[in-house]
This record gives structure tokens, sequence and C-alpha cells, in this order.
């Protein structure tokens, strides 16, 4: 199996496991790996604390789990100095908005690729207008209005093999709601929106490569380079 991307990368139904790919021609990732979700319209700092991830495991070693917690762990924080600490909880970032900042690795403190703007969330995410003809994949309808995206943290303690993925199981099919998108960082690799993980019911014509990988219920992403730039309202 190999990652794919598409703009966004759809789940097609309400995934209960995320794999996070190296989709930069195996150079792969570094240790620890975050993992950010954005959830539109919910700002609530303890949304996440029941417990979203069960288990996680690296390609190379399936059998094998690795840990992971809610929030920023103290080897995350040394491995990613300009990484910004929650105020209120130990992984809410606040609510990601267009006033907000560039994008959302801006917002918590990294730099990656721009292309994880409110426009480009938003724009897919909304029904359909005409000042989003620049996103591909607009107008799904998965929301009526959005306020704002919750943006919570993760750190899983792997990092993502050269060609290579991390399994994430979730909770449950529904923890991650409707219109949410996941991102990942590791080492200097960010994720472009051509290869963020969006959660919806609807499903869109995939690619061949996603169509098979739809059957087991996966959302996708892949990590790119950070040095790959985007222009910031690009799809």
């Amino acid at each position: 199996m190999s990652g794919c991307s598409g703009d966004p990368n759809f789940s097609g139904q309400h995934a209960d496991n995320i794999d996070i790919w190296d989709s930069s021609g195996g150079q792969g990732g570094a240790n620890p790996t975050l993992l950010f979700i954005g959830v539109p319209n919910v700002t609530d700092p303890n949304f996440f604390n029941s417990g979203l991830i069960i288990s996680a495991f690296i390609s190379s070693a399936l059998s094998t789990p690795v840990s992971s917690q809610f929030g920023i762990s103290a080897a995350a924080a040394a491995a990613y100095p300009a990484l910004k600490t929650p105020a209120v909880s130990p992984g809410y970032y606040g609510n990601f908005t267009a006033a907000t900042g560039t994008d959302v690795y801006s917002m918590v403190g990294l730099k990656s690729n721009a292309s994880q703007n409110f426009h480009n969330w938003s724009c897919v995410d909304l029904p359909s207008t005409p000042s989003c003809n620049d996103v591909l994949n607009n107008g799904q309808g998965f929301i009526s209005s959005v306020n704002g995206f919750g943006i919570y943290g993760f750190t899983i303690n792997a990092a993502v093999p050269p060609k290579g993925y991390i399994h994430v199981n979730l909770s449950s099919p529904n923890a991650i709601p409707e219109g949410a998108y996941v991102i990942a960082y590791s080492g200097s690799l960010g994720v472009a929106f051509t290869n963020t993980g969006l959660q919806d019911v609807v499903t869109p014509t995939p690619e061949p490569v996603f169509r098979t990988l739809l059957t087991v219920g996966m959302v996708l992403m892949g990590l790119v380079l950070w040095t790959r730039k985007r222009v910031t309202t690009q799809a």
C-alpha cells in the first residue's frame, strides 16, 4: 500500500483509524510525531480528554504498540523548541479563524506548508460559494456555517518510517466529528493540503489507490517536505 493525495483526502465514512504516511520519497520523519485535529465550531478545551487514541503502531512493527498522549509531551517540547505550549489544557491551542494567522502550523509555532489555512479548510467544509472557486473539492456542505476550528494537539512517540506509516486506532468511528481536519508534523516534515485527512460521510470520486484503502475505513495523510511552497489560498 502507499499513500495518495487529494484536496483533501476524504475518509468516505466515519473512520475509526488514521494512517500517517511518509510521502516525502523515503526521507521519513522524526520521533515524536505530532498530530493536530481541527474541529469545526468546537472550542471546548476538554473535547478530547476522554481519550481519542486507543493505540498506535508503526508499519514496520504492527504488533508492537507505541505510546501516545493528548497534548505535548516533554520529548515533543524538546524536539520542537518553537512549538507553543497550550495555555488552557495540555493539547488545546485555541480557535483557528481567518484572523488567527496564516495557517495552523504557524498558529502552534511550527514552520511548514502554508496550505493549512482557514480559506482552504472552510471552503471544502461549507456549501459552495464563488469565493471558493480556487479550492479543489470546495462546497461539500459538511457544515452549514463555521466560526472557527478548535485545534487539538497529540504526541505519538514514534517516527514515521521511510516510505511507511503510523497506524492510529481511535476510540470510536464518531470520535472525530464530521468536517474535522487531521494533519501531522514529524521532524521538518508537515502535511500539505493535498495530503490532509478530512472526516466525512460523503464519498467524492476517489483516486484508484484511495478507493482501495477506503474499504478499510482509513483517513489518509501524507507527510511532505515543508519546503514545498504553496500559495496561501491555493488548494
